[in-house]
């Protein structure tokens, strides 16, 4: 590979979302590399690397914009470590990067509480998934930015309906956040653009649809569309939570495809004669 190119984007991390990301950028005229652990053959250009090992900051890669999204192999306290802080860590010092975007989630909030939490709200993390993808931030320069990503849904992450069909519930007051992978991949690449036109980023961006919905409601709004009643044993008691919401959307001039998981599930539903 030539390593006297400065690439537009280099993405770390080819999941549903990094890919999306890429592929829209590439087929949008960006040079752009995707990183990723094994190999994959895609429409841009792709690099199977270790993170961990030398070869990747042997390789003297340059890109206006790196994006991180990686996720993590285990969902173990040493998994995570590995993912993010250091995973992050090895990224941003052997890609020489002008500005970074670090895909975080909203775990690194562990308030429950009933109030919004939004950009200037402070993070505390609850438990050591949340301390990790906050330690990382702290690799992230000034200029950077954090993506804070709320529960990602959309096809293929069909998790809330294959609950609904099988009659869960739960009592009101369990908060959720969660935000359309459409519209994850819509805001990345938004902030991705305002990087290579060198405008100011926020350090810190909540990815959520702001509707901070109460699992009680989004059960039972699933159930009634798929025409099942709830089950008295099929009771679950999610954790408390919180709602999140952004408040930088309008100057940032970004909206959300699916305002709602109203909007979002509807697309997901089977078509009633096949129910």
């Amino acid at each position: 590979m030539d390593n006297t190119t400065k690439w537009d984007l280099i993405i770390v991390g080819l999941g549903d979302l990094g890919h999306r990301v890429a592929a829209a950028c590439h087929a949008s005229g960006l040079q752009v590399l995707g990183i990723r652990r094994q190999r994959v053959e895609r429409d841009y250009p792709t690099l199977a690397t270790d993170l961990h090992g030398d070869a990747l900051a042997a390789m003297g890669l340059r890109c206006h914009c790196l994006v991180y999204a990686v996720a993590a192999d285990q969902r173990t306290p040493e998994g995570y470590q590995s993912a993010y802080p250091l995973g992050f860590a090895r990224a941003r010092q052997a890609i020489q990067a002008d500005r970074a975007i670090f895909v975080s989630s909203t775990r690194i909030f562990g308030q429950n509480v009933s109030e919004w939490i939004d950009e200037n709200s402070p993070a505390e993390p609850a438990d050591w998934a949340g301390e990790a993808l906050l330690d990382a931030e702290q690799y992230l320069a000034a200029g950077d930015c954090a993506l804070v990503l709320g529960g990602i849904y959309g096809p293929q992450r069909e998790r809330m309906l294959s609950l609904a069909k099988q009659g869960a519930w739960c009592q009101p007051g369990y908060l959720t956040n969660r935000i359309h992978i459409a519209d994850a991949a819509s805001l990345c690449r938004h902030l991705v653009q305002r990087c290579l036109t060198e405008t100011p980023l926020p350090p810190r961006v909540i990815g959520v649809d702001g509707e901070g919905a109460d699992m009680a409601d989004v059960l039972t709004w699933c159930r009634e569309q798929l025409g099942v009643a709830a089950k008295p044993a099929a009771e679950i008691q999610p954790p408390k939570g919180k709602k999140c919401r952004s408040i930088l959307f309008e100057s940032l001039a970004f909206t959300c495809q699916y305002p709602d998981f109203r909007t979002g599930y509807r697309d997901q539903l089977p078509q009633k004669d096949t129910l």
